[in-house]
């Protein structure tokens, strides 16, 4: 009788645990963003069982809090992102989703790395990671060519590109192209 107890007992908590509880059911954070002026937003879409109490949402980047918000009131910025992001913008007329999503102003190169969104009750926990890489297009590109010597045969020449200000580093690459071809 004590094991079918125990069996039963178990069961239930297992029920009620997966009942009673937060569930991320999309994280949209794009794999790269392109730095253009445009500001940059990351969404972090979830599901709350009716009992959950006193919720907060979360976003970490690699591992470091850099935004809280406690519905009823104002969301806040940490670290890296603080005075960055858009704390009026509004994700879901839903009271308890409102300020779900992080909506960078102006992205930087610093910005890049793993996101994860933590949404936190007294009743559950959940969590979804994902990867961004800011790029950061070069201010300005240069190409140079300087010929240093011409025999009959052969022609030498030194090449310069310059990217200034781009992140992640570009790597550039040169082609030859024999004769007419």
């Amino acid at each position: 009788m004590d094991k079918i107890l125990i069996k039963f007992f178990t069961f239930w908590l297992f029920v009620a645990g997966t009942c009673s509880a937060v569930n991320i059911t999309d994280l949209r954070v794009p794999a790269t963003h392109v730095v253009n002026g445009d500001p940059l937003m990351l969404d972090c879409v979830y599901e709350l069982a009716p009992d959950e109490t006193k919720l907060v949402v979360k976003w970490l980047l690699n591992e470091q809090q850099v935004y809280q918000w406690i519905p009823g009131s104002r969301p806040y910025s940490l670290n890296v992102m603080r005075n960055r992001i858009d704390e009026k913008h509004e994700a879901s007329a839903e009271p308890e989703k409102a300020h779900r999503a992080l909506v960078i102003a102006k992205p930087t190169w610093n910005m890049s790395g793993e996101y994860t969104c933590v949404v936190d009750s007294f009743q559950s926990s959940a969590r979804k990671s994902s990867i961004l890489q800011i790029v950061v297009p070069p201010e300005e590109l240069s190409i140079k060519e300087k010929k240093e010597a011409e025999t009959e045969n052969e022609e030498e020449a030194e090449v310069t590109c310059e990217a200034d200000d781009a992140y992640p580093e570009p790597q550039l690459s040169l082609q030859f192209r024999n004769g007419d071809n």
